[in-house]
C-alpha cells in the first residue's frame, strides 16, 4: 500500500507542472482583459477609466488589503469598512 501511495504521489508532481504550464500559457496568450473588452481604437484613457471601474488599478494596494481582511477608512466623518474580494 505504501509502495502504491509513493507512486501516486510521485505521478502527480508532472501533473501539476503540466497543468500549471498550461495555465499559465493559456494566460499569457490572452493577454490584457482590458485590451479585449474594448474595441480595438480605444484609447488609453478608455482603458484606464475600465481599470478603474473594474476596480484593476492598483494591485499592489489590493493584495494588501485581502491581507487584512477588513480595511476601515473614514469617510466624511464615519468609519466604513470596506472587504476585499479577490
Amino acid at each position: 500500500m505504501t509502495r502504491y501511495l509513493f507512486w501516486r504521489i510521485l505521478q502527480i508532481i508532472p501533473v501539476l507542472f503540466i497543468i500549471s504550464f498550461i495555465v499559465f500559457f493559456l494566460v499569457y496568450v490572452a493577454g490584457d482583459p482590458v485590451s479585449l473588452m474594448l474595441p480595438e481604437d480605444a484609447t488609453e484613457e478608455d482603458r484606464q477609466v475600465l481599470r478603474e471601474a473594474l476596480g484593476w488599478i492598483n494591485r499592489l494596494s489590493f493584495s494588501t488589503e485581502t491581507t487584512c481582511g477588513a480595511c476601515y477608512k473614514e469617510t466624511s466623518g464615519r468609519l466604513t469598512t470596506t472587504v476585499a474580494m479577490p
